[in-house]
């Protein structure tokens, strides 16, 4: 039997484009909603393309309820994780921290209806952050302070705070310091590599020297 669609591509008439307020009730697999990757491609953020598309995909695919995203940021890469939620039509939410985030009010009007914000530095916020998502994270996108501790400190913080089967992102995994202490995790208790999903690299002058950037890799959760 077939399901009435609406005008934006949804089912059951509340879903409009590609906002979701979660209470169509109906699996994607059965939707064909249309996906307008020329938009999430645009969205001002400091990724590469296909750390946009990789990004996208996982949330599409692995289906999360509780997003943490550590080092929002103008909110690019929240604009992709949130358009993925409002893709798969939950009623997902994405827990984002920040010490200093600075969303225009174009991202903020587009993620609002999805996104909490806790003002503050990780690990320390990741609790009240846990509290607002209402549970364990499935997924999160570790984008914060870029030295060895910093990243050693939210994987060790955020660690409790994930379900089994959780997937962690880091970005920029190509960066030595953020590679450095991703590679001290691997094949630590609780931690499955998952590997590289996006080897696209960036390169900057720091210090005077030519650094390299970009780079998604994971771990999963596995107990």
């Amino acid at each position: 039997m077939g399901r009435r669609r609406d005008a934006g591509g949804g089912v059951g008439g509340r879903c409009v484009g590609t906002r979701c307020t979660g209470e169509c009730g109906v699996m994607n697999y059965y939707q064909d909603r249309p996906i307008d990757l020329n938009a999430v491609l645009n969205f001002d953020a400091f990724l590469r393309y296909a750390e946009k598309v990789a990004l996208l995909s996982l949330v599409m695919g692995l289906q999360p309820k509780r997003i943490l995203e550590i080092g929002t940021a103008k909110g690019g890469a929240a604009r992709v994780l949130v358009y993925g939620l409002d893709w798969l039509c939950n009623d997902g939410v994405l827990v984002c921290v920040d010490p200093e985030p600075s969303w225009p009010e174009e991202v903020k009007y587009s993620i609002q209806h999805r996104a909490k914000l806790v003002i503050g530095y990780s690990p320390a916020a990741l609790r009240e952050a846990h509290q607002m998502a209402g549970g364990d994270f499935n997924l999160v996108f570790v984008d914060g302070e870029h030295t060895l501790q910093a990243v050693l400190d939210d994987a060790h913080g955020v660690l409790p705070l994930c379900e089994k089967g959780a997937w962690i992102v880091f970005h920029d995994a190509l960066y030595h310091p953020v590679w450095t202490a991703i590679k001290s995790l691997i094949g630590k208790p609780r931690l499955r590599n998952v590997g590289w999903l996006s080897t696209h690299s960036i390169y900057h002058v720091e210090d005077g020297e030519e650094q390299t950037r970009g780079g998604l890799y994971c771990l999963e959760v596995v107990e």
